[in-house]
């Protein structure tokens, strides 16, 4: 047995990793893409009885690593689950079927680990780890970034595997999360908006609209706020939701590595109209998406 002393003393680094003798444990390596995937890939497992779980996210940490080597983003976990009547995957997509329910969520953190906890009932559930600054990466040539899944469980879980998702995913599981977790600010009958802070450090916004008829045009100013990105190419957001869609408007998170938002500071408007600028019925959004942001951004059917 080592003392604290020489711990300190001999380490400059030390990971402290989760450990419970009488729990069954499953680690799964991967890599955080650099924009928001069409094809998620996310880590799926099947539970028989009532269990007790601990899910980790690890990312490389300075133990080990060259000081000038050493990258670190931002990480944040989901546990969602899903329907299985179809089986594992979706037999005609050859992915999984979209979530039904937010489980959980870790802390959003640029730390070496993050993690979260639930009891889960029998059923089939999905492991989403997200990077929203990875997306963001300026080199092409960047590696990605590793990490590992660690799943510690009391009862033994079935059918673990990495699993390809359909596109529309994020957007499906990032609305079940605003449900959840997001502030609701109902600006009429039919039109719904979820602030959703995760931390200091993410924020997000999504629209609903119930109309049958009416798109809604939705102007969003986040010039008077400090040290802020966002997930769209641009500080003013103008986009156009059609009839029974919603959206993913904007993710927010801190443009240096203090990893914090320092003031908000935003307005935002809504008016109805038959139609989008063009003249026509469907979408429009303002800045237009990119390659990047496109599968997140992109408005889906209500359900």
């Amino acid at each position: 047995m080592i003392g604290s002393n020489h711990l300190f003393k001999y380490f400059s680094h030390v990971d402290v990793c989760y450990y419970h003798s009488d729990w069954h444990s499953i680690r799964v390596k991967g890599q955080f893409p650099h924009h928001a995937p069409s094809h998620l890939e996310v880590l799926t497992f099947q539970t028989f009885e009532p269990t007790e779980v601990k899910i980790c996210l690890y990312q490389p940490s300075y133990r080990g690593c060259r000081e000038e080597s050493y990258k670190k983003v931002d990480i944040l976990l989901l546990l969602v689950r899903y329907d299985d009547r179809g089986g594992s995957l979706d037999k005609l997509e050859g992915s999984l079927p979209f979530p039904l329910e937010c489980i959980a969520t870790s802390k959003h953190n640029m730390t070496s680990v993050v993690t979260c906890s639930a009891i889960l009932n029998p059923g089939r559930y999905s492991v989403i780890p997200l990077s929203f600054k990875n997306w963001h990466a300026t080199l092409s040539h960047e590696s990605p970034v590793p990490y590992v899944i660690g799943l510690f469980s009391a009862k033994v879980i079935e059918w673990v595997e990495r699993a390809p998702t359909k596109p529309g995913y994020l957007s499906e599981s990032l609305f079940l999360l605003a449900r959840k977790e997001g502030t609701l600010r109902s600006f009429n009958h039919h039109l719904k908006l979820y602030d959703v802070h995760i931390s200091r450090s993410l924020w997000f916004v999504v629209i609903e609209n119930h109309d049958k008829f009416y798109h809604y045009r939705i102007s969003i100013d986040f010039t008077g706020t400090i040290n802020l990105k966002l997930s769209r190419n641009g500080l003013q957001i103008d986009d156009y939701i059609p009839p029974q869609h919603r959206q993913v408007l904007v993710v927010i998170f801190p443009e240096d590595e203090q990893n914090v938002i320092h003031r908000y500071q935003y307005s935002i408007k809504s008016q109805p109209c038959m139609h989008n600028p063009n003249g026509e019925w469907g979408s429009f959004m303002s800045p237009s998406p990119t390659d990047a942001n496109r599968e997140l951004h992109s408005p889906r059917h209500l359900v």
